[in-house]
C-alpha cells in the first residue's frame, strides 16, 4: 500500500508542475521581456515589459555599460 501512495505521488508531481506552467503561461499577456537594458526614443532606462518604440539592448554588461546586441519590440515578439 505504501509503495502505490509513493508512486501515485511520483506520478501527480509532474503533472500538477505542468498544470502550474500551464497556467502562467495562460496569465501572460504576451508582451516580451527585456533580459538586458530597456531604453526608450530617448534614451532613457525603463524597467518591465518591452514596450513599442523601445529598444532593448542584449546582454547588457553593468561594469562596462556595453551590449552585445539590440532587439526592437517585433523582433523579441518573434522569438517569444
Amino acid at each position: 500500500m505504501k509503495l502505490r501512495g509513493v508512486l501515485l505521488v511520483l506520478f501527480l508531481l509532474p503533472l500538477l508542475w505542468g498544470l502550474i506552467t500551464l497556467a502562467r503561461g495562460r496569465a501572460a499577456d504576451g508582451a516580451p521581456e527585456c533580459p538586458g537594458l530597456q531604453l526608450d526614443e530617448v534614451g532613457e532606462e525603463h524597467p518591465g515589459r518591452l514596450r513599442p518604440g523601445f529598444t532593448c539592448h542584449v546582454p547588457y554588461d553593468t561594469v562596462t555599460g556595453r551590449s552585445t546586441g539590440t532587439r526592437l519590440r517585433r523582433q523579441a515578439h518573434a522569438r517569444s
